[in-house]
């Protein structure tokens, strides 16, 4: 194998696959690149069996071929090479770099051992915008559940039809369900869902934003793969039965609160500093157009603070996640929210007032019982 690429793009292509390579690993072999030289280019892989990423780039190639390169040792020397051109090659068992005045080589593995996850024929595609694949995303994810005995919970449920499309994470006391409507054109197949992991989504979200390419997606019976550009990602998906989101969200919260997103957020996160490291609870007392905010915890200390609102009904106390609270608030980019509530122990709902971005959502947010 022998080739030369520029050390910005070698860097770029690093950094992409490098998503893909797990942090901790017994598998010696996922803690490599698969380099491949081909005609038209160089392909960098990297897999830790849940999800594989491959990208390329158009370079000269003069001899193609396979190496498997350790991913850490490769990327610190290649961030720390001259911006010129870098020359590879697989000469005598070692793999050899050589940019400027600077010459290193690295021991490979067996190419043969580099596992690649079972490629499906694609039943369903479809095509999505970079900054509305973005938008869903960033709406969504935070709310994904960490709890591994409930592995459905653990990704987002994505449904798709031609005119909308719709993404819905939930860990059992918050939800979001976040949707974009418009053309979305469904290449083959039926209207699909999937539950996906967010590790397979965010960095998607994050290329095609950089690149403002729109986002392939294609689901096969056990995987999801996602294209933009010359990267490809592709995914286990998650077996559910995922809940059925739709009969929790609330039919009869009648009361409305507006308040100011960014004054909200930065008074929940002073008052939240003695809250209770366990439960973040604090206390939202809502009087008419005014919201107080308090926070007592025994051993520690007590905080309260104090926001002007948009409010008309009956005075309301609730208790709720401060954590849960904020993750909320930072997904949303209006300048104010609107709940709708109903009493202090059932669900409360968060939008955005007037949303700037290409999907919206409708956050929901279970209660805590206040200690009287």
């Amino acid at each position: 194998m022998k080739f030369s690429i520029h050390q910005k793009d070698l860097q770029r292509l690093l950094t992409v696959a490098g998503d893909g390579v797990p942090k901790k690993t017994t598998l010696p072999i996922l803690s490599n690149y698969l380099i491949e030289a081909r005609p038209a280019g160089v392909r960098i892989a990297a897999t830790d069996l849940e999800i594989s990423i491959s990208t390329s780039a158009e370079t000269a190639v003069e001899t193609p071929g396979q190496v498997a390169v350790n991913a850490k040792r490769l990327q610190e020397v290649v961030r720390e090479l001259a911006k010129d051109e870098v020359h590879v090659q697989v000469d005598a068992g070692k793999f050899k770099m050589k940019c400027a005045r600077s010459a290193f080589e690295l021991y490979p593995m067996p190419v043969d051992d580099f596992p690649t996850l079972a490629q499906e024929r694609a039943t369903f595609s479809a095509r999505l915008p970079a900054k509305t694949f973005q938008a869903l995303v960033d709406l969504t994810c935070y709310a994904v559940s960490t709890d591994e005995t409930r592995p459905a919970l653990g990704g987002v449920l994505i449904q798709i039809t031609d005119k909308e499309i719709r993404f819905i994470a939930t860990d059992g006391h918050r939800m979001s369900k976040a949707h974009a409507s418009g053309k979305f054109p469904v290449e083959k197949g039926e209207p699909r869902e999937a539950i996906i992991p967010p590790k397979a989504l965010i960095p998607v979200a994050a290329w095609a934003t950089e690149s403002d390419h729109e986002v392939e997606m294609e689901l096969s019976s056990a995987a999801a793969t996602f294209k933009v550009g010359a990267t490809t990602l592709t995914s286990r998906l998650l077996q559910g039965p995922f809940p059925p989101y739709e009969s929790v969200i609330p039919k009869d919260n009648k009361k409305q609160l507006i308040v100011g997103r960014e004054a909200l957020l930065s008074s929940i996160r002073r008052v939240a500093k003695l809250s209770d490291s366990v439960s973040h609870q604090i206390r939202f007392s809502v009087r008419k157009d005014r919201l107080h905010l308090s926070v007592s915890t025994a051993d520690i200390g007590a905080a309260k603070d104090d926001l002007e609102a948009a409010y008309g009904e009956d005075d309301l106390e609730i208790g709720y996640n401060a954590v849960y609270l904020q993750d909320i608030l930072k997904s949303l980019d209006s300048d104010k929210v609107l709940f709708t509530l109903n009493s202090p122990v059932s669900a409360g709902v968060v939008t955005a007032v007037e949303s700037k971005r290409d999907a919206t959502a409708l956050c929901l947010i279970m209660p805590l019982r206040l200690q009287d």
